[in-house]
């Protein structure tokens, strides 16, 4: 498992950040001319060579990890541009019109940005400076850690050696947080391999600011919290995370709900820090409980509009960071977690279970979820079963059942978005007839 910690570079001198510029720049260019070379059709040996021949005054090293850089950016590249032409050919068929495959392109920075440079809003020194913002250098585990960026430990303080040619370095003093300095140390004195870059930010109040993110592997931690003892479902919405505990035998325990409407008009950043200390309070309640945790494996499709207030919504939630920040956790923490099918998980929820213990539709679902993470199959009730008796149950498998029930039965219910107090959004069911009201004919 990999694991990034972020860093900071403090009590530079002038010459010295003009030579880190001097490297960030070059390295940049390397990496354009790259990519430009293997998007032709080059091969990754004829691009390095005349990168190497064209852009001088860098140690190598700075070129083969442009190489990989760009190789990453064009493998993104081809894997969105499968996607979206599989997307438009088979909308295509759908509608009968012509097919054209699109070819995508690649901008070094913002679209954004490159429109304010091409209306005269921003300087050439501005465009330049936000396309070359970051230098980056791989770890070798032959060479014992990274020679172009390496960490050295002096008297508990740390330093990066940045090399700016032959045996010519500049060291710098690191700033590493006091939370990940031990797991730093440890993986120095075990595991030198490590990469580093070196991002340029913008700080208003203090200019230009380097941080420093050093990634490299770490052990998984020993399974603390397993699904002897029972399990905790989660049911990830837009605007909260509810989570239900049962016992290993399947039966009800408790149930919470985490509050995350907060996060639908964060940043990026802002969202993932977010979330990652709502999370905290889920992991710690695993490890009390001893029980693993059991989320869905969910796959979101943009390609259908659900009108303006929807869209924005499923295009703010954060699904897939929630998913990898448990992962993440559980990871380090000795959680055993698993990801289940979501299919039904809501109508059976509301069907079986809502009533039966007093629950709302997403603490139902995520009741579901952590008896099908157990391996438990939901019956039919017999409360339903004279709706199924022109179906032969032994041919007709246990999915198609709830199918069949989640049309017949919820056909009638709207999902309807309601403003809270707190100017955020929540889903709320209005249910039109009371189901176990409803005549079966």
């Amino acid at each position: 498992m990999q694991t990034t910690i972020t860093g900071a570079l403090y009590n530079l001198q002038q010459s010295e950040i003009d030579q880190i510029e001097f490297l960030i720049r070059k390295q940049n260019s390397a990496k354009r001319m790259i990519f430009q070379d293997l998007y032709k059709g080059k091969n990754w040996e004829e691009a390095i060579k005349r990168a190497q021949s064209l852009i001088t005054g860098i140690p190598r090293r700075y070129i083969y990890s442009a190489k990989e850089q760009a190789k990453q950016i064009l493998d993104s590249l081809r894997k969105h541009q499968k996607k979206v032409n599989n997307k438009a050919e088979k909308k295509s068929k759908r509608e009968k019109i012509h097919y054209t495959p699109k070819i995508l392109k690649v901008i070094f920075e913002t679209k954004k940005l490159l429109e304010k440079r091409a209306r005269g809003l921003i300087s050439k020194e501005e465009w330049r400076n936000a396309r070359n913002n970051q230098l980056y250098s791989e770890g070798w585990k032959e060479k014992k850690g990274n020679l172009n960026l390496r960490i050295i430990q002096n008297e508990g303080n740390f330093q990066l050696r940045i090399t700016t040619g032959d045996h010519k370095w500049i060291f710098a003093d690191l700033y590493i947080p006091e939370k990940f300095r031990a797991l730093l140390l440890e993986h120095l004195n075990n595991e030198p391999k490590y990469t580093v870059k070196i991002l340029r930010t913008k700080n208003t109040k203090r200019g230009s600011q380097y941080l420093v993110h050093i990634t490299f592997e770490v052990a998984e931690a020993a399974i603390v919290s397993s699904f002897n003892n029972g399990a905790i479902g989660i049911d990830i919405n837009p605007d909260r995370i509810s989570y239900t505990e049962v016992d290993k035998e399947g039966n009800f325990i408790s149930t919470r709900e985490i509050d995350i409407s907060n996060c639908l008009n964060m940043r990026t950043n802002k969202t993932i820090n977010f979330l990652s200390n709502k999370l905290t309070e889920l992991i710690n309640y695993s490890l009390s409980m001893g029980k693993g945790l059991v989320f869905e494996d969910l796959k979101f499709k943009h390609d259908e509009s659900y009108g303006k207030r929807l869209n924005r919504i499923f295009s703010n939630f954060s699904h897939r960071i929630i998913v990898s920040l448990l992962i993440s956790k559980c990871l380090r923490k000795g959680i055993q977690f698993k990801q289940v099918n979501p299919a039904f998980t809501s109508n059976i929820g509301k069907l079986k279970y809502s009533k039966m213990y007093n629950l709302s539709i997403h603490q139902s679902a995520a009741y579901v979820i952590a008896r099908r993470g157990l391996g438990f199959k939901e019956r039919i009730s017999k409360h339903f079963q004279s709706l199924l008796k022109r179906w032969k149950q032994e041919q007709v498998s246990n999915w198609k059942c709830w199918s069949f029930l989640s049309k017949k039965l919820l056909s009638s219910n709207k999902a309807v978005l309601t403003k809270r107090h707190s100017n955020a959004f929540k889903l709320k069911l209005r249910d039109q007839n009371n189901i176990l009201a409803m005549e079966f004919t």
